[in-house]
């Protein structure tokens, strides 16, 4: 790959844009992963390992394309760079996450590829009255799974709590009003983040005095289930007088935490459910769900798969053109069956991206299907 002076110049084929202070003649190829050197950090490839020579010692930095699903600071990005040479590997932590590029600076070049940092995993804390039907929540969540934990506790309406866990990197909202406006969708009142290997935390929850209200040592290590199931939580009905305050209330909640499946749903298929099975298997669902998918895809969605497409190599810069200049009907048609005929990887990051960019039009789809 020849950069006729300084600057920034990217390679069409695979996406890598290399930052130079001078003309140079770069040399590199995709090598194998010893993912051995990888497992006793608790990391995975994301991506392929590049080895790459530049003679001229002109390379600074260098840019390897990503496919994150959104755009993230570099704090809150779950990517690192592995850096192997002769001695072992290195992680190098990115300089900036683009939306389509992990940024790194280069001192000494050798095998460079991304990987997850510490795999994570992330619970749901769902605030509910007590009245509210388990198996509706399990149902309006298909890709979550029930941590069952004693629900002995009492929340007030119009009140606001916030949720502590010592061993989350990440818990948001920071603080979070209980309401009875839950339905229909059940959104989650807290999400806490976590590294995979904590299996036994302490989840605190406090009122707006920080008084504790209620505080459990969850397990996280069970096996997965399909509905959503928790313990029966002390219900007693409290009535305001109407003059002071129109709000009449009632106390006595129970709240549910769902863990984020990491495999298959026993109720309903996910994506990630998706990702697991055969290719002929993702094939042939594929073609079942053909003719909804291209019937009810909304132009912006399409654009949105478009780009990451793009981004991860799946679609050359041609195709995307290609692909742009016709209408949504036309557009989409082309989509589905271009992504089919490039294989199992290709179609796997199109059921990835679809369930990301319009997780309503997936979930019907998913719905409208039997497992594959």
């Amino acid at each position: 790959f020849r950069c006729p002076g300084s600057g920034a110049f990217r390679c069409s084929s695979t996406g890598l844009v290399f930052v130079v202070s001078k003309e140079a003649e770069l040399q590199y190829r995709i090598i194998q992963w010893d993912e051995a050197l990888l497992e006793s950090s608790s990391r995975t490839p994301a991506g392929p390992l590049y080895d790459i020579e530049c003679p001229e010692q002109a390379l600074f930095e260098l840019h390897l394309p990503h496919c994150e699903p959104e755009h993230v600071d570099v704090s809150e990005s779950r990517l690192s760079v592995a850096h192997i040479t002769d001695s072992g590997v290195t992680f190098i932590e990115p300089q900036q996450v683009t939306k389509s590029h992990v940024v790194i600076r280069v001192s000494s070049l050798s095998g460079f590829g991304l990987n997850p940092k510490t795999k994570r995993r992330k619970l749901n804390v769902l605030l509910l009255p007590i009245n509210v039907s388990v198996d509706e929540v399990g149902h309006k969540q298909p890709n979550m799974r029930n941590v069952q934990v004693p629900a002995n506790c009492n929340f007030t309406v119009k009140q606001k709590y916030s949720l502590e866990c010592s061993k989350a990197f990440k818990v948001q909202p920071k603080e979070a009003e209980f309401f009875l406006n839950y339905g229909p969708n059940y959104h989650p009142t807290f999400e806490v983040r976590l590294t995979a290997e904590n299996e036994l935390i302490n989840i605190t929850i406090r009122d707006k005095d920080q008084t504790q209200v209620w505080l459990h040592e969850v397990d996280l290590s069970g096996e997965c289930r399909g509905n959503i199931q928790t313990g029966t939580g002390r219900s007693r009905d409290r009535r305001r007088d109407r003059s002071r305050d129109t709000g009449a209330v009632t106390e006595g909640e129970k709240y549910v935490i769902a863990e984020e499946l990491r495999q298959s749903s026993q109720t309903l298929p996910s994506s990630r459910s998706l990702l697991f099975e055969s290719d002929e298997t993702l094939k042939r669902w594929l073609s079942s769900v053909r003719p909804d998918f291209i019937q009810r895809v909304s132009e912006p969605v399409l654009n949105q798969v478009l780009d990451r497409l793009l981004a991860c190599g799946v679609l050359t810069m041609a195709e995307s053109e290609s692909l742009r200049s016709r209408g949504r009907w036309d557009r989409a048609v082309d989509l589905i069956d271009s992504v089919v005929k490039k294989g199992a990887k290709a179609s796997r990051l199109f059921v990835s991206f679809l369930s990301e960019e319009d997780k309503c039009l997936f979930e019907d789809l998913l719905l409208k299907t039997t497992k594959p």
